[in-house]
């Protein structure tokens, strides 16, 4: 599908007039035109533009993907008592604008939009992964501080979906993304990776501290009971393989950090699942396991 791209005319066309100074003190007639703008745009791109042009987001060099986060968790975040007035409360509405046109082109046949939060759990979505990371590399680069990832995967997942089908199945993944939401910090950060595999960005973590918290995580999922409507009285337990990653240790790229995480957790699976798992580069770049 061909994205939408606005020029710097069509823009100065709709957008407020300069009289008013800060883009957002303007008459409610132009709030119409910046919702029907939003509704022509196709891309993110497209929509960032828009959005730039009304002076709601900074002209940065960060990533479309990036930037979707931002604005989804500037939607999120509560006005504090100093962000009450007209003009703050005008400046949310738009944001809301703009998050609900994002995911509106999700919905999109061939979008490349990327897909903010997961529907099933609300959880950030997979695209998410990629710019958080980088972030974290970036701070890395700065502060020198180091994080982790925990590639998480359900054992056995699909004899759950083959015994009591997939309705029973998306409640368990809605179970477990609610354990995993209350066991972190709030620096960290959980993400639906896809089917039964979520990814764990842990902050500022030596290799020490992942390990437990890996193995907390672990002991945590098998020791509860989940019960969900459609089993009854009955309650499931779950057990998951976990792969670690450490950054700079393992890796020292977005992908590779991923990539060394997920090929830790099948090396999980292979020795029996229900553990944690690590593949480190030594001297001589010799893969060679760690298992707790």
């Amino acid at each position: 599908m061909a994205s939408t791209v606005f020029s710097s005319t069509d823009l100065a066309i709709h957008s407020p007039s300069p009289s008013f100074g800060n883009p957002l003190g303007h008459e409610g007639g132009d709030s119409v035109r910046f919702y029907a703008l939003l509704q022509a745009c196709e891309s993110v791109a497209s929509v960032r533009a828009v959005a730039r042009t009304w002076g709601l987001t900074e002209a940065v060099s960060a990533s479309d993907a990036e930037w979707v986060l931002d604005v989804q968790n500037a939607v999120d975040r509560p006005l504090s008592h100093s962000q009450s007035g007209p003009r703050d409360l005008e400046r949310g509405l738009l944001q809301v604008l703009i998050v609900n046109r994002l995911r509106q082109i999700s919905a999109l046949p061939d979008s490349r939009v990327f897909s903010v939060v997961d529907s099933l759990t609300g959880l950030p979505g997979v695209s998410a992964i990629e710019p958080s990371i980088e972030k974290r590399l970036r701070n890395y680069r700065e502060k020198g501080s180091p994080f982790a990832v925990l590639f998480i995967d359900i054992d056995q997942f699909k004899k759950v979906n083959d015994l009591h089908g997939h309705r029973t199945g998306n409640r368990l993944l809605q179970a477990l993304a609610g354990v995993l939401k209350t066991s972190f910090r709030d620096s960290d950060e959980v993400i639906r990776y896809g089917g039964d595999e979520f990814v764990v960005i842990l902050d500022g973590v030596t290799s020490e501290q992942t390990w437990e918290t890996a193995e907390r995580t672990r002991r945590l999922i098998e020791s509860h009971l989940f019960g969900v409507e459609s089993l009854g009285e009955n309650a499931l337990r779950l057990t998951v393989s976990i792969g670690i990653a450490i950054c700079p240790e393992d890796a020292a790229s977005a992908a590779a950090v991923i990539e060394a995480a997920d090929f830790a957790m099948y090396g999980a699976k292979r020795e029996g699942a229900n553990r944690s798992y690590r593949i480190t580069r030594e001297i001589g770049q010799v893969l060679t396991p760690h298992v707790n």
